[in-house]
């Protein structure tokens, strides 16, 4: 489903739809692109609201041929988020939820992982190629520990422990929300990664973690 342009592409929009207010003496602005901090607070509703709310705008002061979006400028999404956003692209409490959600049992948490792992390909991509779930953690079960071989490229965010913004913030999200997906009703809240290592004692080879990374501002 088509949301909105990407935000080079949106910003690219408003600029020329300001300049055409200037040239043509229209007195209203355009509604200000979701882009910035703007696109990383705000769910796929509120972004398809504000591009809804652009094309009329651009429609009404006969500026239509200004908004066009070339299909690889789309912002597109299976399923479009509706709740609360918030840091690093997170769902927040709803505001109705005045108690905590209760801390899931042990059968539903190892349920959930065997989930994770049996789809852990699709909802990684190219990222399983050098990293693998680890555990399900934390105090309520929301922390995804999430393991990586030593070689592994930076992921497409920009780094393992901290998150660029634009696009590849959005990257990270989306992972996030495909493991959210794969786990429900359980909900992921951090993903976290670890450098999986190999060491040998008395001749036999171990598996170990290491040095936790969590990608961050």
């Amino acid at each position: 489903m088509d949301i909105c342009p990407k935000p080079l592409r949106w910003k690219a929009i408003y600029e020329r739809l300001l300049s055409a207010c200037e040239g043509n003496a229209i007195a209203s602005r355009p509604p200000v692109p979701l882009i910035l901090s703007g696109w990383s607070y705000t769910n796929d509703a509120e972004k398809a609201e504000r591009w809804k709310a652009t094309k009329a705008w651009a429609e009404q002061n006969a500026l239509s041929e200004l908004i066009t979006v070339p299909p690889e400028d789309w912002y597109s999404v299976e399923k479009p988020s509706s709740y609360p956003i918030g840091p690093l692209g997170r769902p927040t409490y709803l505001p109705w939820r005045f108690e905590p959600a209760p801390k899931p049992s042990a059968d539903d948490v190892k349920a959930a992982f065997v989930r994770l792992i049996d789809k852990w390909a699709k909802i990684a991509g190219a990222l399983s190629e050098y990293t693998r779930p680890s555990r399900i953690t934390g105090r309520k079960r929301r922390r995804l520990l999430v393991t990586r071989l030593p070689s592994a490229p930076p992921p497409p965010w920009g780094d393992w422990g901290k998150l660029g913004g634009g696009d590849p913030r959005r990257r990270f999200t989306e992972l996030r929300q495909a493991v959210n997906a794969a786990v429900a009703p359980l909900e992921i809240d951090h993903i976290d990664f670890e450098i999986e290592h190999i060491h040998e004692v008395g001749g036999c080879h171990c598996h170990g973690n290491c040095e936790t990374a969590r990608p961050s501002d």
